[in-house]
């Protein structure tokens, strides 16, 4: 029996759990050398998820270009470990790697636009939303009203709307428009234009709750969405995302509103 899976196994566990508080030295610690060869590894893929999900935890910019040479690995849920642990990593020299993708997988396309969107976000290098032209454009769709049922009241309403505008600005056949209720100009060029169909989002925050335990802290993020036509008359769909997001060391309330602020995004990215 080989029994290579359960030693690298229990080794990730406990580099995992050892503290990142602290950033090490320009050369790599014992700590990044052993991920690094359990993530180069693929006798068992599932030790490489659990390699690169470590690596997400450590303070030390050595990790960067094993986790970004495991974006070109066989294994799909490998490739979407290494976009999350670039995302927590936060490094702006990760950006050329992720944006050269052209990932198939759902699951892994998606982990790569967060990690874009988060990182752009962190350093201000968010390109600027150019709306598709009229005669290329599949959709129109603006935000209406939007509320919380969680007591975060309206600073939480209006990074809701700043997650969904964001969201849809990054669908290349969506014009955004930015009114909150119906108007007589969008209308009539909605009509004159046929194959460009006219939504209205509604929606409410539902869950955000902080949990905090022995791992670190977890914030849960639930969004439910109504999609209206334009008009607002008929109701053409009912979206819900669910979303988590996780830190060793969120040890303050700056740290704790960036986790939130995650969860909110991704579950709104779940929803769409």
């Amino acid at each position: 029996m080989d029994v290579r899976p359960c030693i690298a196994f229990g080794m990730l566990s406990l580099l995992a759990a050892a503290s990142a508080a602290t950033a090490q030295p320009a050369e790599e610690s014992p700590q990044v050398r052993a991920l690094a060869e359990a993530l180069a590894d693929d006798f068992d893929y599932r030790v490489q998820i659990q390699a690169a999900l470590a690596m997400g935890e450590v303070s030390d910019a050595a990790v960067i270009p094993y986790l970004m040479r495991a974006l070109r690995d066989r294994h799909a849920l490998v490739r979407a470990a290494a976009a999350n642990s670039l995302a927590k990593v936060g490094d702006a020299r990760s950006l050329d790697a992720l944006r050269a993708m052209r990932e198939s997988d759902s699951t892994v396309a998606e982990a790569v636009e967060n990690a874009i969107a988060g990182i752009e976000s962190r350093f201000g290098l968010a390109r600027p939303y150019v709306p598709p032209p009229w005669e290329r454009a599949r959709l129109y769709v603006a935000v209406g009203d939007l509320s919380d049922g969680t007591g975060g009241g309206a600073p939480l309403v209006e990074r809701f709307r700043s997650a969904l505008i964001a969201r849809l600005e990054r669908m290349s056949d969506a014009i955004v428009g930015r009114e909150t209720r119906p108007s007589a100009d969008v209308s009539a060029r909605l009509a004159s234009h046929r194959s460009v169909r006219g939504l209205f989002l509604t929606g409410s925050v539902t869950e955000m709750a902080a949990v905090r335990g022995p791992a670190g802290l977890a914030v849960h993020a639930r969004v439910s969405l109504v999609v209206l036509d334009y008009a607002g008359q008929n109701i053409c769909a009912m979206l819900t995302g669910t979303a988590t997001s996780c830190a060793r060391d969120a040890a303050d309330a700056a740290r704790e509103d960036e986790l939130r602020g995650v969860a909110l995004a991704r579950a709104v990215a779940a929803a769409l």
